[in-house]
């Protein structure tokens, strides 16, 4: 999905950002694996909260918190790393009309069988 996304905002963050940026698709996968626990516990201790509200603020504190410094450890590293940023020169944004009217034109709905 990271994948899918930068492609599809590739061509806008060109011509607004003049760059291509590779470190999403990076990101993307170093984050993954922390997101799910980081998720799940913070449902499970906002919902706690109204039981326990000291067990829900150290599980945030010692659970929660070192999960969201790995998240920012990352997007912070890879920031920092000038060979995954591509310069573009300047376009005119004419030309996302038909890159976005190719893509539309190639695109198909994946059919299932009930």
């Amino acid at each position: 999905m990271a994948a899918i996304a930068t492609l599809a905002t590739a061509p806008i963050l060109a011509q607004t950002q003049h760059a291509l940026v590779g470190q999403s698709i990076l990101a993307g996968l170093l984050s993954t694996f922390v997101l799910a626990p980081l998720l799940g516990l913070s449902l499970v201790l906002y919902g706690s909260s109204f039981i326990a509200p000291s067990f829900s603020s150290w599980g945030l504190g010692a659970m929660v918190g070192p999960l969201l410094l790995w998240i920012e450890g990352v997007m912070r590293v890879l920031g920092q790393m000038p060979f995954l940023r591509l310069e573009m020169p300047y376009f005119s944004g004419y030309w996302l009309v038909p890159l976005y009217g190719c893509l539309i034109a190639i695109w198909r709905p994946v059919v299932r069988r009930a």
